[in-house]
């Protein structure tokens, strides 16, 4: 899988470097390489076919993304050792590894490379820019990374929980069809965050007994990782959706002391937060 991942990331970098260098943009339709015409057709396919019900409904999930992935790991564990579930906590732990493996290695390569977006590379492109950009580079999708390494992380400790696993791949997998609707990736942006998401959620899960080991370690403990309890799929999917609703009419309120609030999930259900 790391060997895989080098290969792929080395085989676009020097494609992506020459389009940074490309100031202007907007290139004309012959100068386009065989990868960026298949890139731009894929994305274009996507992003100019619109729908009432995906403009609606799409920024919703998109939003959830990051709340999900930043409350869900500490939760969980907090949640998990205060019920005695060793297993459902080093879950949480290698959940936690998972996504800032990714990000780690989404942000590197954002800044090494810094690809373009494409509604500055590109003309008459729909780039829902307030609401999803975090950063002005393109590749990898961090967003896509991101749930990616989420759900990944989950099939791995969970196998036997098919629900779990359609839910968690159904959700990512719109996480990336959003980057590319909401105008703000290319497919091979999208493309390679699933492999740094899912490939960092592999690496972190094979070194599970060695991290198991140091968490022992530092809590003075010897359990082992034996799996007492499993993540309540229907909390977990029911917060996420309910998150995402109570989000996107607090985001509509008129009222800035509403707006300032925000809801976020995790395996044992929602939690409130309040921004000062």
């Amino acid at each position: 899988m790391k060997k895989f991942l080098l290969i792929f990331l080395f085989s676009f970098s020097s494609l992506y470097a020459q389009q940074s260098e490309n100031s202007s943009g907007n290139k004309k339709a012959d100068e386009y390489s065989f990868i960026e015409k298949i890139d731009i057709s894929i994305f274009r396919e996507i992003n100019n076919n619109r729908s009432a019900f995906l403009d609606n409904t799409v920024p919703i999930v998109d939003r959830s993304v990051l709340p999900t992935a930043i409350v869900t790991p500490p939760l969980m564990f907090f949640l998990s050792r205060s019920s005695n579930s060793n297993y459902d906590e080093n879950s949480a732990v290698l959940l936690g590894l998972s996504e800032a493996s990714a990000f780690g290695l989404t942000t590197g390569l954002k800044l090494a490379l810094q690809r373009k977006r494409p509604y500055e590379y590109l003309n008459d492109v729909y780039s829902d820019i307030p609401s999803t950009l975090g950063d002005p580079n393109s590749f990898p999708s961090g967003h896509t990374a991101m749930a990616f390494s989420m759900a990944t992380s989950l099939t791995l400790r969970y196998p036997d929980n098919p629900l779990l696993i359609v839910g968690v791949f159904t959700y990512a997998s719109t996480i990336a069809f959003s980057r590319m609707y909401l105008g703000v990736h290319f497919p091979s942006d999208v493309l390679t965050g699933m492999l740094v998401g899912s490939g960092s959620a592999a690496l972190i899960y094979s070194l599970r007994k060695e991290i198991f080991k140091a968490k022992n370690n530092l809590f003075g403990e010897s359990k082992q990782d034996s799996q007492e309890k499993s993540v309540n799929t229907a909390v977990l999917f029911g917060g996420i959706i309910a998150a995402d609703l109570l989000n996107h009419f607090i985001s509509k309120s008129s009222s800035k002391v509403i707006r300032s609030a925000s809801f976020t999930t995790s395996s044992n259900g929602l939690s409130f937060q309040y921004n000062f």
